[in-house]
């Protein structure tokens, strides 16, 4: 019996929802009527879920395929920090690579100079002595 009232409840409330009401905007310095329609509460229910649903999936797709995942941290405090300790001793050895770069790079340069004034001081050398 119970069964059968919550089922009669549940009707009543959705034959409520479907009554339709009428939605005015109305200018309150005179009261002219700006546009008016139609919608009944579960209409309006329906559009609410729906608008809901869309902020959340875009947000969630936002989330997913964007750089904003970063804001929101899901780790804990310890595994952060051993990222961030993997990412120093990387960067600490991209910078000394690079170092060694340069001083290798510095030294082909003053050995190509050496080469070129060599070989200057040879040609003059030889167009001196002829």
């Amino acid at each position: 019996m119970s069964i059968l009232k919550w089922t009669e409840k549940i009707g009543q409330i959705i034959e409520r929802m479907r009554e339709k009401h009428k939605l005015t905007y109305m200018d309150d310095t005179t009261y002219h009527e700006k546009w008016s329609f139609s919608v009944s509460s579960m209409t309006i229910l329906s559009v609410i879920i729906f608008y809901t649903l869309l902020v959340i999936v875009t947000v969630m797709i936002l989330f997913r395929y964007t750089s904003l995942s970063t804001i929101v941290s899901t780790q804990s405090a310890d595994e952060t920090r051993l990222m961030l300790e993997q990412q120093n001793k990387t960067i600490d050895s991209l910078y000394q690579m690079t170092n060694k770069n340069d001083i290798f790079y510095e030294t082909l340069n003053i050995y190509s100079l050496m080469n070129h004034l060599m070989t200057v001081f040879i040609f003059k050398s030889k167009t001196l002595r002829m």
